[in-house]
């Protein structure tokens, strides 16, 4: 099984904070007005969500993100 730390997807999706940290700034900010969420938990939340958009890719089979990601995931939409 590959290592999904190498995949040139979940190298990019990872890139996402190092090459867009101004992009997500008015992300992260209106995470945080209508989610109610900290700096630290918004930052957490987009952490996990790069990690479902990964499984939601490499999976194979249709998956379903829990709360908080699923927030995310309708703003992102």
């Amino acid at each position: 099984m590959m290592d999904y730390r190498i995949d040139p997807l979940w190298l990019k999706l990872a890139g996402m904070n190092l090459q867009g940290a101004q992009a997500m700034a008015p992300y992260l900010q209106m995470m945080q007005k209508q989610m109610g969420q900290n700096s630290e938990m918004a930052q957490r939340v987009i952490e996990e969500y790069r990690k479902f958009l990964f499984l939601a890719m490499r999976a194979g089979h249709q998956v379903i993100p829990p709360g908080p990601i699923n927030d995310v995931w309708m703003m992102h939409l």
